[in-house]
């Protein structure tokens, strides 16, 4: 045999010792086993990683004893999953906060001679004006008329367009932008025009549209009642993939492209058929939105809507 080996060289000389340890690894492998034939299937883990830890010294070799005890037992637990990567870190607050299914914030009052131009939900006196059927009722959270149990029923909770008022306005209180808007339709649906007014600081809930861009301009609505009548907007509308600057504030927007993108509020015209009675509307019962707020004043009056979680910069 030695004279063999000799023979061979020192390369087949290292692939004989090399086997001839592994062969010894799993006799002593089968011993440790066979001591535990009676319950061989339940041996603990504990159990196997002590004999892991005792055959073998490198993780190449600890790998050829994993498959061993896994053929043998079938009970080895397979190496543990790589834990999944970190989350990006959330949005400085200050410059934007991205919103999902958010109601506008503000709407034109009801009190009052002449009644406030514009009302914020959070507004001490905004119970007191808000009203059944106007437009307060599109930014009310929580409102006090439920509509869910109404759907193609008329209700207090919802906006109703009138022979009078056939278009309704909601502001924001930040700067926006606008990707995405959900009108849910109670009762006899009829949107026909969809437009932005263009955000002026400070806000004073102006209804000239300056310029604004008109997102959805129909004739007819499919929209069923009781349904949602989605408006998507592209972002080379929406601005929505434009940086803001640290430089820029809600009074200065910048860069200016993105200025020139924000949103102050929105316009929602119906239609109205022709020789209808009174109650006919269309009524609304929510209009929301998808977007980013640019610059926000109050972050905590995003806090229900985030789509993201929150920071603040240093």
């Amino acid at each position: 045999m030695a004279r063999s080996l000799s023979r061979a060289g020192p390369l087949a000389i290292l692939l004989v010792l090399f086997f001839s340890a592994e062969l010894a690894k799993a006799a002593r492998l089968t011993t440790i086993l066979d001591d535990h034939s009676e319950s061989t299937n339940d041996l603990p883990t504990d159990s196997i990683d002590t004999v892991l830890e005792t055959v073998s010294d490198t993780a190449e070799v600890n790998d050829v004893v994993r498959r061993f005890l896994d053929t043998a037992v079938g009970a080895y637990p397979p190496p543990p999953s790589p834990e999944p990567p970190q989350p990006p870190a959330p949005l400085d607050d200050s410059l934007y906060i991205d919103f999902i299914d958010m109601p506008a914030q503000g709407a034109k009052g009801t009190e009052g001679r002449p009644a406030k131009d514009l009302v914020w939900f959070d507004d001490e006196d905004f119970y007191d004006q808000l009203k059944g059927y106007k437009p307060l009722q599109l930014v009310a959270r929580p409102k006090r008329a439920d509509c869910s149990n109404r759907q193609c029923q008329r209700c207090l909770g919802a906006w109703k367009a009138s022979e009078k008022q056939d278009t309704v306005y909601v502001f924001f209180r930040d700067p926006v932008q606008i990707s995405k808007i959900y009108i849910k339709q109670l009762l006899n649906p009829g949107v026909a025009i969809v437009q932005f007014l263009r955000w002026k600081a400070p806000q004073k809930g102006s209804t000239k549209p300056r310029g604004g861009a008109i997102v959805l301009n129909q004739t007819t609505d499919s929209t069923k009642c009781g349904e949602v009548l989605t408006v998507d907007v592209p972002p080379e509308v929406s601005g929505i993939d434009l940086t803001p600057l640290k430089r820029g504030s809600a009074n200065r927007i910048r860069p200016i492209a993105l200025g020139a993108t924000a949103v102050g509020g929105v316009r929602v015209t119906i239609i109205r058929p022709p020789g209808v009675g009174p109650d006919y509307g269309p009524w609304i019962e929510d209009i929301h939105f998808d977007g980013r707020a640019l610059y926000p004043e109050d972050a905590s009056i995003y806090d229900n809507y985030r789509l993201y979680n929150s920071t603040t910069s240093n």
